[in-house]
Protein backbone atom coordinates (compact mmCIF):
# COMPACT_ATOMS: atom_id res chain seq x y z
CA UNK A 1 0.00 0.00 0.00
CA UNK A 2 1.10 3.69 -1.05
CA UNK A 3 1.32 5.83 2.07
CA UNK A 4 2.51 10.19 1.44
CA UNK A 5 4.53 11.99 3.54
CA UNK A 6 4.70 15.37 3.66
CA UNK A 7 7.59 17.40 3.92
CA UNK A 8 9.38 20.68 3.06
CA UNK A 9 9.21 21.74 -0.94
CA UNK A 10 12.80 20.98 -2.23
CA UNK A 11 13.67 18.87 0.52
CA UNK A 12 11.78 15.38 -0.57
CA UNK A 13 15.23 13.61 -1.38
CA UNK A 14 16.85 14.72 1.70
CA UNK A 15 14.16 13.82 3.87
CA UNK A 16 13.57 10.63 1.91
CA UNK A 17 16.93 9.59 1.97
CA UNK A 18 17.63 10.30 6.00
CA UNK A 19 13.98 8.34 6.48
CA UNK A 20 15.44 5.44 4.65
CA UNK A 21 18.94 5.58 6.43
CA UNK A 22 16.98 5.48 9.82
CA UNK A 23 15.01 2.56 8.94
CA UNK A 24 17.46 0.33 7.42
CA UNK A 25 16.61 -2.67 5.62
CA UNK A 26 13.60 -4.03 5.36
CA UNK A 27 10.01 -4.21 2.81
CA UNK A 28 9.21 -0.42 2.59
CA UNK A 29 10.24 1.29 -0.90
CA UNK A 30 10.95 5.00 -0.40
CA UNK A 31 10.07 7.39 -3.59
CA UNK A 32 9.90 10.53 -5.38
CA UNK A 33 7.11 10.58 -8.13
CA UNK A 34 8.72 13.13 -10.84
CA UNK A 35 7.86 13.77 -14.01
CA UNK A 36 9.88 14.78 -17.32
CA UNK A 37 9.76 18.41 -18.65
CA UNK A 38 11.62 19.66 -22.01
CA UNK A 39 13.88 22.93 -21.18
CA UNK A 40 15.63 24.81 -23.83
CA UNK A 41 18.82 25.98 -23.78
CA UNK A 42 22.29 25.59 -25.16
CA UNK A 43 20.38 25.94 -28.44
CA UNK A 44 18.28 22.47 -28.09
CA UNK A 45 16.05 21.07 -26.04
CA UNK A 46 16.51 18.94 -23.09
CA UNK A 47 14.74 16.43 -20.59
CA UNK A 48 14.67 17.44 -17.12
CA UNK A 49 13.41 15.41 -14.37
CA UNK A 50 11.29 17.27 -11.75
CA UNK A 51 9.04 16.49 -8.37
CA UNK A 52 5.62 15.46 -9.44
CA UNK A 53 4.10 16.94 -6.15
CA UNK A 54 6.39 19.11 -4.28
CA UNK A 55 6.62 18.68 -0.74
CA UNK A 56 6.11 14.87 -0.54
CA UNK A 57 7.28 11.69 -0.63
CA UNK A 58 5.81 8.09 -0.86
CA UNK A 59 6.18 4.68 0.48
CA UNK A 60 5.23 1.81 -0.77
CA UNK A 61 4.95 -0.53 2.73
CA UNK A 62 2.36 -2.83 5.08
CA UNK A 63 4.30 -1.42 7.81
CA UNK A 64 3.10 2.24 8.18
CA UNK A 65 3.72 2.23 12.28
CA UNK A 66 7.68 2.25 11.78
CA UNK A 67 7.23 5.26 8.64
CA UNK A 68 5.05 7.21 11.60
CA UNK A 69 7.69 6.49 14.03
CA UNK A 70 10.67 7.17 11.84
CA UNK A 71 9.43 10.38 10.66
CA UNK A 72 8.67 12.27 14.20
CA UNK A 73 12.29 12.09 14.69
CA UNK A 74 13.63 14.02 11.33
CA UNK A 75 14.44 17.59 11.63
CA UNK A 76 12.97 18.81 8.26
CA UNK A 77 9.29 19.10 9.01
CA UNK A 78 7.02 15.77 7.95
CA UNK A 79 4.28 13.99 8.82
CA UNK A 80 1.77 10.99 7.20
CA UNK A 81 -0.75 12.30 5.51
CA UNK A 82 -4.17 11.20 7.58
CA UNK A 83 -7.46 10.77 6.23
CA UNK A 84 -10.26 11.24 9.10
CA UNK A 85 -7.53 11.65 11.65
CA UNK A 86 -6.19 8.33 10.81
CA UNK A 87 -2.98 7.50 8.80
CA UNK A 88 -4.19 6.09 5.99
CA UNK A 89 -3.08 4.80 2.69
CA UNK A 90 -3.86 6.27 -0.68
CA UNK A 91 -7.08 4.86 -2.13
CA UNK A 92 -6.94 2.39 -4.35
CA UNK A 93 -8.11 4.55 -7.26
CA UNK A 94 -5.65 6.88 -6.28
CA UNK A 95 -2.73 4.76 -6.58
CA UNK A 96 -4.22 2.97 -9.77
CA UNK A 97 -4.08 6.64 -11.32
CA UNK A 98 -0.88 7.10 -10.21
CA UNK A 99 0.66 4.02 -11.40
CA UNK A 100 -0.92 4.26 -15.10
CA UNK A 101 1.11 7.52 -15.38
CA UNK A 102 4.47 6.52 -13.93
CA UNK A 103 6.81 3.96 -15.25
CA UNK A 104 8.88 1.79 -12.98
CA UNK A 105 11.01 4.15 -11.79
CA UNK A 106 8.37 6.10 -10.82
CA UNK A 107 8.63 8.75 -13.70
CA UNK A 108 5.93 10.28 -15.74
CA UNK A 109 7.61 10.18 -19.52
CA UNK A 110 7.38 13.19 -21.31
CA UNK A 111 3.95 13.56 -23.56
CA UNK A 112 3.47 14.74 -27.15
CA UNK A 113 0.48 16.21 -28.96
CA UNK A 114 -1.66 18.93 -30.92
CA UNK A 115 -3.99 21.72 -30.08
CA UNK A 116 -7.41 22.31 -32.28
CA UNK A 117 -8.35 25.30 -30.89
CA UNK A 118 -8.02 25.09 -27.21
CA UNK A 119 -8.34 21.63 -27.04
CA UNK A 120 -5.44 19.66 -25.71
CA UNK A 121 -5.07 15.88 -27.97
CA UNK A 122 -2.48 13.49 -26.52
CA UNK A 123 -0.53 11.35 -29.38
CA UNK A 124 2.02 10.02 -27.11
CA UNK A 125 3.27 9.62 -23.59
CA UNK A 126 1.28 8.36 -20.27
CA UNK A 127 -1.60 11.66 -21.12
CA UNK A 128 -3.03 9.30 -23.59
CA UNK A 129 -5.89 9.03 -21.62
CA UNK A 130 -5.82 12.28 -19.90
CA UNK A 131 -6.80 16.11 -21.64
CA UNK A 132 -4.37 18.95 -20.10
CA UNK A 133 -0.87 19.55 -19.00
CA UNK A 134 -1.84 20.29 -15.66
CA UNK A 135 -4.23 18.36 -14.11
CA UNK A 136 -6.31 18.94 -10.62
CA UNK A 137 -6.70 15.72 -9.54
CA UNK A 138 -8.76 14.31 -6.17
CA UNK A 139 -5.60 12.95 -4.28
CA UNK A 140 -4.54 13.32 -0.92
CA UNK A 141 -8.30 14.05 0.34
CA UNK A 142 -7.92 17.21 -1.41
CA UNK A 143 -8.13 18.68 -5.38
CA UNK A 144 -4.20 18.29 -5.77
CA UNK A 145 -3.00 20.18 -9.39
CA UNK A 146 -0.39 18.17 -10.78
CA UNK A 147 2.00 19.30 -13.94
CA UNK A 148 2.93 17.05 -15.96
CA UNK A 149 5.22 17.59 -19.12
CA UNK A 150 3.69 17.96 -22.64
CA UNK A 151 4.63 19.51 -26.05
CA UNK A 152 2.13 20.41 -28.71
CA UNK A 153 3.72 19.77 -32.22
CA UNK A 154 1.11 21.90 -33.77
CA UNK A 155 -1.95 24.28 -33.12
CA UNK A 156 -4.76 24.09 -35.73
CA UNK A 157 -8.11 25.46 -36.22
CA UNK A 158 -11.44 22.79 -36.04
CA UNK A 159 -11.92 23.71 -39.68
CA UNK A 160 -7.90 22.75 -40.56
CA UNK A 161 -8.62 19.79 -38.88
CA UNK A 162 -11.37 18.46 -40.74
CA UNK A 163 -9.74 19.25 -43.66
CA UNK A 164 -6.53 17.27 -42.08
CA UNK A 165 -8.88 14.21 -41.56
CA UNK A 166 -10.90 14.24 -45.17
CA UNK A 167 -7.70 14.40 -47.33
CA UNK A 168 -6.21 11.31 -44.97
CA UNK A 169 -9.85 9.46 -45.80
CA UNK A 170 -9.88 10.06 -49.18
CA UNK A 171 -6.17 8.99 -50.26
CA UNK A 172 -6.48 5.62 -48.15
CA UNK A 173 -10.15 4.73 -48.32
CA UNK A 174 -8.86 1.98 -50.70
CA UNK A 175 -5.53 1.63 -49.29
CA UNK A 176 -6.54 -0.64 -46.10
CA UNK A 177 -6.91 -4.07 -45.64
CA UNK A 178 -3.12 -5.87 -45.37
CA UNK A 179 -3.32 -7.98 -42.05
CA UNK A 180 -0.22 -8.03 -39.48
CA UNK A 181 0.63 -11.56 -38.67
CA UNK A 182 -0.92 -12.35 -35.05
CA UNK A 183 0.93 -13.10 -31.93
CA UNK A 184 2.83 -9.30 -31.91
CA UNK A 185 4.64 -8.73 -28.84
CA UNK A 186 7.81 -7.27 -28.25
CA UNK A 187 8.71 -9.14 -24.78
CA UNK A 188 11.09 -11.81 -25.40
CA UNK A 189 14.62 -12.24 -23.90
CA UNK A 190 16.58 -11.29 -26.79
CA UNK A 191 14.99 -8.20 -28.09
CA UNK A 192 13.00 -9.41 -30.66
CA UNK A 193 9.12 -10.08 -31.25
CA UNK A 194 7.71 -13.51 -30.53
CA UNK A 195 7.22 -13.55 -34.03
CA UNK A 196 10.96 -13.41 -34.90
CA UNK A 197 10.37 -9.91 -36.05
CA UNK A 198 13.16 -6.94 -34.64
CA UNK A 199 11.17 -4.43 -32.26
CA UNK A 200 10.54 -0.57 -32.52
CA UNK A 201 8.49 -1.40 -35.56
CA UNK A 202 11.39 -2.12 -38.25
CA UNK A 203 9.34 -4.89 -40.26
CA UNK A 204 6.10 -3.17 -40.02
CA UNK A 205 6.20 -0.30 -43.20
CA UNK A 206 3.50 -0.99 -45.23
CA UNK A 207 1.32 -2.63 -42.72
CA UNK A 208 -2.19 -0.67 -43.01
CA UNK A 209 -4.08 -0.22 -40.21
CA UNK A 210 -7.75 1.72 -39.75
CA UNK A 211 -8.49 4.04 -36.65
CA UNK A 212 -12.49 3.57 -35.90
CA UNK A 213 -12.97 5.04 -32.78
CA UNK A 214 -11.61 8.75 -31.26
CA UNK A 215 -10.50 11.68 -32.93
CA UNK A 216 -8.87 9.83 -35.79
CA UNK A 217 -11.95 7.52 -36.41
CA UNK A 218 -12.04 7.08 -40.06
CA UNK A 219 -8.28 7.63 -40.75
CA UNK A 220 -5.40 5.33 -41.95
CA UNK A 221 -2.04 5.02 -41.25
CA UNK A 222 0.94 2.60 -41.27
CA UNK A 223 1.56 -0.09 -38.04
CA UNK A 224 5.44 0.57 -36.53
CA UNK A 225 5.89 -0.15 -32.98
CA UNK A 226 3.56 -2.90 -31.19
CA UNK A 227 4.00 -3.34 -27.64
CA UNK A 228 1.27 -6.01 -26.63
CA UNK A 229 1.80 -5.74 -22.95
CA UNK A 230 1.21 -2.74 -22.14
CA UNK A 231 -1.62 -2.65 -25.28
CA UNK A 232 0.38 0.22 -27.22
CA UNK A 233 -0.14 0.44 -31.20
CA UNK A 234 1.96 3.16 -32.80
CA UNK A 235 0.75 4.11 -36.13
CA UNK A 236 2.68 6.86 -38.34
CA UNK A 237 -0.13 8.74 -39.89
CA UNK A 238 0.01 12.09 -42.31
CA UNK A 239 -1.07 14.91 -40.03
CA UNK A 240 1.18 17.60 -40.33
CA UNK A 241 3.80 19.10 -42.28
CA UNK A 242 5.58 16.58 -44.59
CA UNK A 243 6.65 14.62 -42.26
CA UNK A 244 4.03 11.62 -40.51
CA UNK A 245 3.41 12.08 -36.64
CA UNK A 246 3.37 9.00 -34.43
CA UNK A 247 0.24 8.58 -32.63
CA UNK A 248 -0.43 5.43 -29.82
CA UNK A 249 -3.14 3.33 -29.72
CA UNK A 250 -5.07 0.67 -28.21
CA UNK A 251 -5.73 -2.43 -29.61
CA UNK A 252 -9.68 -2.03 -29.77
CA UNK A 253 -9.25 1.64 -31.52
CA UNK A 254 -7.50 0.10 -34.51
CA UNK A 255 -8.61 -2.56 -37.12
CA UNK A 256 -6.11 -4.29 -39.05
Amino acid sequence: MWYVIQTMSGQEEACMELCRKRLGEGNCELFVPRYIAKRHYQKGWHDKELVLFPGYFFADTGEIEKIVETVRGIPQFSRVLKSAGEVAPVTREEQAFLEDLMDEDHVVRHSEGFLVGDQVYIMDGPLRNWRGRILDVDLFGRMTPMEVGFSAVARVTEEEFQAILERNREITKEDVGQRVPDGISNGSSDGTLSNGMPPNGMNFDGKKVRIITGIFQGMAGELIYVDEKKDEWAVRLPLFGEEPSRVVFRRKEITL
